[in-house]
């Protein structure tokens, strides 16, 4: 706000702030396909593909389809388990050589690209593996506390494992005992695990440990609770059984209409859709998404495109461009790009048809779990547990916020303007009462046929003039702050100010 006041004209601060507006949105945008299961065809996922490209050339934070693809799997880019086996035989080298520091810092970096990759038998055998030789280096660099608590953590995971005496020394079997000592003599808790899925593995820190629904005993203390159905595959959620039982819920249902080599994209009915396409954005950690489909309408082809606000969970604008067969006309990927992203028109993209917005209090496809339950499905946007009404700009144009709120910056910069024009004008008029005033004055005393009244009466104006001018910037001032606030809280709750969209 201080860069707004200093500006000395107020509609050029205003300028300013709308200009900027469009930089405080979300910066973590992605862009995908939708359509009716089984998902996008080769055709859609190419245009998306094009669509991308066009988006990142007109705005920062879009995600490539790599990033997309990862986030849909559950996990960040790592390394396969075989180049894994290959860090962890150089971690084991470095440590013989002697540099235990380099092999520490090399072994946890295995440990945490294994804990990425998908849970199964192999993945465990090699993290139980590298757990006991960063136990075994910190154990060497007299870190004996940082040993045991990775010993006890092993030991919650894994209680059947055991040391080879013939690659470590008795002391560190003796160390491990120990820690199993300590894991055993913890509390038992149950972990129940519920689904609304059929044939939902379930991972304990990595290790099977049955089909949900079930209910497991285990040790106080953390674990990482992952399921896998088929090729799917839910992100790990901590649980902590220190204080009591814990249940969690394994929900697929939003993984189920993945397609991570489809555009990438999503499989999703058309009841509803709007609202699962904001549950699954804020399941990648989108603040914005667009989403592309194909929209027939009679004999006519259109590539529908829709910009989401998934913090707010709302359609900002959505546009329609006509197709010839399914490839989109010279120029109109980069006119939707336009349009969605800035709502600058064009002849080439028209105005989507109005979506009525869900009832209000309607059902929401995910349900919160029940208290008391930890949830793996994805987060809902702000604010609350359920997904706001989802809106659309630029069709429905009622729905998008307050009149009030939307105008009031507008007044306030209006007001800011004229009180500071009033107070320039003011200010003026009072220089022209001392101009005036100090050509009565010879030195200190007044000319010869100059009375103390005219001569009191310009310095009383002046003072005067000044004071007002001096009242009337104060309130000038203000009012830019007003505007620089109001159309900062208007354009995040409605993605307007005044006239202008955004």
């Amino acid at each position: 706000m201080r860069a707004t006041i200093s500006r000395p004209a107020p509609v050029a601060a205003l300028a300013f702030l709308l200009a900027a507006a469009p930089a405080l949105a979300a910066d973590n945008l992605g862009v995908f396909s939708v359509a009716e299961p089984p998902g996008p065809g080769p055709e859609l996922a190419e245009i998306t593909s094009q669509f991308r490209g066009v988006v990142a050339e007109r705005t920062s934070g879009v995600l490539e389809s790599q990033q997309l693809r990862d986030r849909m799997s559950g996990q960040e880019p790592t390394a396969s388990l075989s180049e894994l086996d290959r860090a962890f035989a150089g971690a084991l080298a470095t440590y013989q050589a002697g540099d235990y520091e380099g092999s520490i810092r090399t072994l946890r970096a295995v440990i945490a690209d294994l804990e990425k990759l998908p849970d199964g038998p192999d993945t465990f055998a090699q993290w139980n593996r590298a757990m006991l030789r960063l136990a075994r280096a910190e154990q060497t660099v007299g870190r004996r506390a940082e040993a045991q608590s990775l010993l006890e953590r092993l030991a919650r995971a894994n209680p059947q494992v055991k040391v080879d005496t013939t690659q470590y020394p008795p002391s560190f079997a003796r160390q491990m005992d120990e820690a199993k000592a300590s894991v055993r003599s913890q509390p038992q808790r149950k972990l129940n695990v519920q689904t609304a899925q059929k044939g939902v593995k379930v991972f304990v820190d990595g290790r099977e440990v049955g089909v949900a629904p079930l209910a497991t005993s285990l040790h106080a203390g953390q674990y990482r609770v992952s399921g896998r159905l088929g090729d799917l595959r839910l992100p790990s959620v901590q649980v902590d059984l220190g204080a009591g039982d814990q249940t969690v819920n394994l929900d697929f249902t939003i993984a189920e209409a993945l397609r991570p080599s489809a555009g990438p994209g999503l499989a999703l009915p058309m009841a509803d859709r709007a609202r699962r396409l904001v549950t699954a954005a804020a399941w990648l950690g989108l603040d914005r998404a667009v989403v592309l489909s194909f929209v027939q309408d009679a004999d006519i082809t259109y590539l529908q495109g829709s910009l989401f606000d998934v913090r707010r969970g709302m359609i900002q604008r959505e546009g329609r461009l006509r197709l010839t067969g399914k490839s989109p006309p010279p120029g109109g990927l980069t006119a939707m790009a336009s349009f969605l992203l800035t709502g600058q028109a064009s002849q080439l993209v028209a105005s989507a048809p109005a979506v009525a917005p869900p009832a209000a209090g309607a059902a929401v496809p995910l349900p919160p779990p029940p208290p008391g339950t930890i949830a793996t499905r994805p987060p809902a946007p702000t604010p609350g547990p359920e997904l706001a009404p989802v809106t659309t700009r630029d069709t429905a144009r009622t729905a998008s916020g307050s009149p009030l709120l939307r105008w009031s910056p507008v007044v306030t910069a209006v007001a800011a303007a004229g009180l500071g024009t009033f107070a320039l004008m003011q200010n003026s008029k009072a220089n022209d009462f001392k101009k005036t005033s100090d050509g009565y004055l010879a030195g200190n005393s007044l000319r010869p046929g100059v009375s103390a009244s005219a001569y009191n009466k310009l310095v009383t104006d002046g003072n005067s003039a000044r004071s007002t001018a001096l009242v009337a910037g104060i309130g000038a001032g203000t009012c830019l702050v007003a505007t620089g606030v109001l159309g900062y809280l208007s354009y995040r709750q409605t993605g307007e100010i005044g006239p202008f969209r955004f």
